[in-house]
């Protein structure tokens, strides 16, 4: 399991703050983390679909965000492992196996064959009938810690953390009446 943790440490700053900056700025960095979380959750989605062909629903139901609080300043990105059955790409019964369109490229996967009503690919591990093996696709945290999808990441974060923090402090700001 794979995590992007961001985090501010804002407890330096705080000593010289007003009453009304310290309710306002923890809070206004909670927002900006998660806003920051999801936005790195986005990119990291499109990236793994464009690499892997899977299906986008797929990708986003296993990114998982554990959103920031005032207390705990960081949101986590996180992988979930499960990679999906090859049934999940496409999959078409050949003479020669399961044609399959993993990692955007179809290919034969040889001694493989679709059962359990049309939704599982397995392959024969000895010569006789059993036992059975079934057949996964890529990966979803393999593909999140590999380096495209984790330059996307750091660049999404790196570039939208201030943007965000901003845009929440104005917004606190503003429903306090203050802007």
């Amino acid at each position: 399991m794979l995590q992007f943790d961001v985090r501010a440490d804002i407890q330096e700053v705080t000593k010289y703050l007003t009453d009304l900056q310290r309710q306002v700025i923890p809070a206004a960095t909670a927002r900006a983390l998660d806003r920051t979380a999801s936005n790195a959750k986005t990119v990291a989605v499109k990236t793994i679909v464009a690499e892997t062909g899977l299906p986008t629903s797929l990708v986003r139901d296993r990114l998982t965000i554990r959103g920031a609080n005032r207390n705990r300043l960081e949101a986590t990105l996180t992988a979930n492992p499960a990679a999906p059955n090859l049934i999940r790409f496409n999959a078409r019964q050949t003479k020669q196996g399961v044609s399959a369109n993993a990692w955007r490229k179809r290919r034969i996967y040889p001694r493989t064959f679709i059962a359990n009503q049309g939704r599982t690919v397995f392959k024969r591990v000895g010569k006789s009938r059993l036992p059975i093996k079934p057949i996964h696709g890529p990966s979803v945290p393999r593909t999140f810690i590999q380096r495209e999808a984790q330059r996307a990441i750091e660049a999404i974060i790196a570039g939208r953390f201030v943007v965000n923090f901003e845009s929440a402090i104005a917004g606190l700001l503003k429903r306090r009446g203050l802007s």
